[in-house]
């Protein structure tokens, strides 16, 4: 359970009398600190050793790599009583800003470890409007341990493999194999190019923008019918 700015580790005969055994975070100080919660604990096996390695994810209220709530983790080992790791700084699920509070699934049918986070931030969740309802849960994903650049694990995470049948349905992929130039302050409309009927899209999009000086910057944006939209893209 989260105890503030750390974890603690209770053991139970019955269910109804708790022991603490041991704790996490402050002795020696790992990880970012501040207020700890929504704690998730599980192991999974490091495909390149076979070992099974124990993992802590931890979420924050602040203090994420591109500002506020995010979910850092730790990777270690657990003896039943004690969670140990030689991790000081922090690693990060992700780099987003839509992702808090992920919680994994226990007793998944195909053993997998997947998760389901909460897809808002603190910094603007008292802004969202209300309708039907109020935010949004996040795709599923699984989680993995796999070797880093420098062979160290390191948590990955992967849509689960049911959304492929809904992504990639036969009779909805386009391919475009023509080079298409947008030019200076242009706008390429990709919907007006293909019939799209999916409620799920899968874009495998590769761009050049080289040529184009060095303020140069590209926008990728997704527009409904309300005039509603989400944009993301790259200054060069």
């Amino acid at each position: 359970m989260s105890a503030g700015d750390r974890l603690e580790f209770y053991t139970s005969p019955d269910l109804t009398s708790w022991t603490l055994q041991s704790s996490f975070g402050t002795d020696p100080d790992q990880g970012l600190k501040g207020v700890w919660e929504c704690p998730d604990f599980f192991p999974l096996e490091y495909s390149p050793t076979g070992q099974r390695l124990w993992v802590v994810l931890v979420s924050n209220g602040g203090g994420g790599p591109n500002g506020g709530s995010n979910t850092q983790y730790f990777i270690g080992n657990f003896n039943g009583t004690h969670f140990t790791s030689p991790q000081m700084d922090v690693l990060w699920m992700e780099t987003g800003v839509d992702n808090y509070a992920s919680i994994s699934f226990f007793n998944e049918p195909k053993g997998r470890r997947v998760i389901i986070g909460w897809m808002t931030n603190l910094m603007y969740a008292n802004d969202l409007p209300t309708g039907d309802w109020r935010g949004h849960m996040t795709l599923p994903r699984e989680l993995k341990l796999s070797p880093d650049e420098f062979g160290m694990p390191k948590l990955t995470s992967h849509f689960v493999e049911e959304l492929a049948a809904e992504l990639h349905r036969s009779d909805q992929v386009y391919v475009n194999q023509e080079e298409v130039t947008i030019e200076p302050e242009g706008v390429l409309v990709l919907s007006e190019r293909f019939n799209w009927t999916n409620a799920l899209l899968h874009l495998n999009l590769s761009f050049n923008i080289g040529g184009l000086g060095e303020r140069s910057s590209l926008s990728i944006c997704l527009v409904n019918e309300l005039g509603q939209e989400v944009c993301t893209g790259k200054d060069n």
